[in-house]
């Protein structure tokens, strides 16, 4: 059994050295709470009581276990989401109308006539009634939203910071413009999200 176990601990291992969990520091709970009551989750668990019951040796294999319990949830996990808030940055190459992979992955903002839109999907899980998210902008530069959304409850721009506040179970399409006040030459600028923390408010950590 232990020459089984071996490799599947060792897979387990190097596969999670390759995961941010920062990034699913907040998701994890939210998931957690929402598999333990879905379907999914008791027919696993009655699954799993029946083979609990048989001492076959036939069964009594890890894999199974692995079936019954493991790739389920990680299924649930990567198709039912999102759990816990997510902010997406979704930019447009002017060019072929798709998204731009690279401004994507580096959070690049491109500037034309010294301002630019951010198109931003946020998505938040069932299980989230409110959240805040911040955003810090480049040096010389100002976010801001010319208009109210109706499913954010407010937000503000001061200090170099963006604040949207909403509420939860919204998924919400929002344009934030980020605006460059120094009038300096500049092709393209990178910004990021920032990560206060609080008792009642998720906070989304990255873009992603």
């Amino acid at each position: 059994m232990s020459t089984v176990l071996i490799p599947i601990i060792v897979g387990i291992l190097v596969f999670s050295a390759t995961l941010d969990w920062a990034h699913y520091y907040d998701k994890v709970p939210a998931f957690i709470q929402d598999y333990r009551e879905s379907n999914l989750y008791w027919g696993s668990a009655f699954v799993g009581a029946i083979y609990g019951s048989i001492e076959t040796p036939i069964l009594n294999s890890p894999f199974l276990v692995i079936l019954i319990f493991i790739l389920p949830a990680g299924w649930y996990f990567q198709f039912r989401g999102p759990f816990g808030l997510q902010c997406k940055y979704q930019p447009i190459d002017g060019h072929t109308g798709l998204i731009d992979s690279f401004r994507k992955k580096k959070n690049i903002a491109e500037f034309e006539d010294d301002e630019c839109v951010l198109p931003l999907e946020i998505q938040a899980g069932k299980h989230l009634e409110n959240y805040r998210i911040k955003f810090s902008n480049p040096e010389g530069t100002r976010m801001f939203i010319d208009y109210r959304h109706d499913k954010i409850k407010n937000y503000d721009s001061q200090d170099d910071i963006l604040t949207i506040k909403g509420k939860g179970k919204d998924d919400i399409s929002i344009g934030v413009y980020l605006e460059d006040i120094s009038h300096e030459a500049r092709h393209a600028e990178p910004f990021q999200v920032i990560e206060p923390r609080s008792d009642n408010i998720l906070t989304e950590v990255a873009i992603t």
